[in-house]
């Protein structure tokens, strides 16, 4: 054995140890079981085709975790409405509304009749009134508008015939 030999097994033994020491850093950098943004919006959209509004909802707010994108916050309160929260609904929905740098944010008719809705069931009538109108009229489709004219009546119905605290009926 020549002193070369030995100095070439101690390099190798030195390249070999610091390898495995760099694979086992990268390892631990990277997660097994972490999905990524586009992962969870497939699992979402995946739940979503069974009516598995619950594990949508999972997914979407996760990938709203990871990227704060607005484009799933509709997504968002849709499933809450779907599972009957209609109070976290009510809040996604009003995220959409919001002023962004001192500018109105346009929304488009459809989200502003669900969101009308929501609040229509949260006994919020006036603010419900007043999307209805707004989405009667703006928007072009006619289905919507008579939808939206359907649940404008039943909004100034219910502001007639709000519950009276404290009454019983036996």
């Amino acid at each position: 054995i020549t002193t070369s030999n030995i100095n070439r097994n101690i390099m190798r033994y030195i390249f070999s140890l610091l390898f495995f020491i760099g694979i086992g850093t990268s390892l631990v950098a990277q997660p097994i079981n972490a999905s990524t943004y586009g992962t969870k919006i497939d699992l979402a959209e995946l739940a979503l085709e069974s009516n598995d509004y619950y594990n949508a909802l999972k997914y979407y707010m996760e990938a709203y975790e990871d990227r704060k994108d607005k484009g799933l916050i509709p997504l968002i309160a849709d499933n809450h409405y779907k599972l009957r929260d209609y109070k976290k609904a009510e809040n996604y929905y009003g995220r959409l509304f919001k002023k962004r740098r001192g500018k109105a944010v346009e929304v488009s008719p459809e989200i502003r009749f669900k969101y009308a809705r929501v609040l229509k069931v949260n006994d919020k009538y006036d603010l419900a009134i007043e999307q209805l109108q707004y989405v009667i009229s703006n928007t072009q489709d006619a289905k919507l508008k008579e939808l939206a004219e359907y649940e404008l009546n039943g909004a100034e119905y219910g502001k007639i015939v709000r519950p009276v605290p404290r009454l019983t009926v036996e």
